[in-house]
């Protein structure tokens, strides 16, 4: 599995220590890091396969301030797709009408059946991309129908309707950024928490560095713009467990991805 990192907050400051702890959790989490700061509509995105504190770029990355008031990190573990630098996240796709979307994911499609076709449009191996790609596809169908940029409220829709659908018998934890808002979701019991004060929410798979977390609510979207929750999803049933779930027969089909 992963686990995930991610800032929402009104003003940019300066997230290294939180950075810091996060990455120090690669010794578990060992196949890759990824990192991608939003400036605007505009994202950087740096990443490599290869465990967080063995890299060397990383090391001299965080020896130089990072500050950001929207932010993704990723440490991975592998189940689906191989340890290369197309399989770790952040992922970043733009739909029809320009718009990027970037996101990271902690779970695995066991029901994911509407993601095969995917398969060879991708440019790594995971369900995580195609996941990401599924979104884009609806997004710029949307716009092709309506033949205008869609608004906040329609990719809200979108993205909720995706959920709830592809939410049964999947473990999705992510967190996705459209240039404008951050949609977060958990359906996993202990697996995704928030930090928040005024004006700032610190999103993490575990803890890091500061007391006051508190469990994300699971089974619906939520939506955060400069640090607050602005918008709350469908609520659904559809509640996922590790131990419930063999993932060695899914690691073994798509092994050769």
């Amino acid at each position: 599995m992963c686990e995930l990192f991610g800032v929402s907050a009104r003003e940019s400051f300066r997230v290294n220590e939180l950075l810091d702890a996060f990455y120090h959790h690669s010794d578990e989490h060992r196949d890759g890091w990824g990192l991608a700061v939003f400036r605007g509509h505009g994202v950087s995105m740096e990443k490599e396969p290869v465990k967080a504190t063995n890299s060397a770029y990383l090391i001299r990355r965080m020896s130089r301030d990072i500050e950001a008031a929207n932010l993704f990190a990723h440490i991975r573990l592998a189940t689906i797709g191989r340890i290369e630098y197309c399989n770790c996240h952040p992922f970043i796709w733009d739909d029809e009408s320009g718009r990027t979307w970037t996101m990271i994911h902690n779970g695995t499609f066991f029901n994911g059946s509407k993601l095969t076709g995917y398969i060879d449009r991708q440019e790594g191996t995971t369900d995580s991309e195609r996941f990401l790609l599924y979104i884009v596809d609806a997004m710029s169908a949307a716009y092709e129908k309506k033949g205008a940029e869609l608004t906040f409220d329609e990719r809200f829709e979108i993205i909720d309707d995706i959920i709830v659908a592809l939410s049964d018998d999947n473990k999705i934890n992510m967190l996705l950024y459209d240039g404008d808002y951050m949609y977060v979701h958990t359906n996993c019991e202990g697996s995704l928490y928030c930090w928040r004060e005024d004006g700032k929410r610190i999103f993490a798979t575990r803890p890091v560095v500061m007391d006051g977390w508190e469990q994300l609510p699971l089974n619906r979207l939520l939506v955060y713009k400069n640090g607050e929750m602005i918008r709350e999803g469908t609520v659904h049933s559809n509640s996922f467990r590790d131990e419930d779930h063999d993932y060695a027969p899914l690691m073994s089909a798509f092994s050769e991805l």
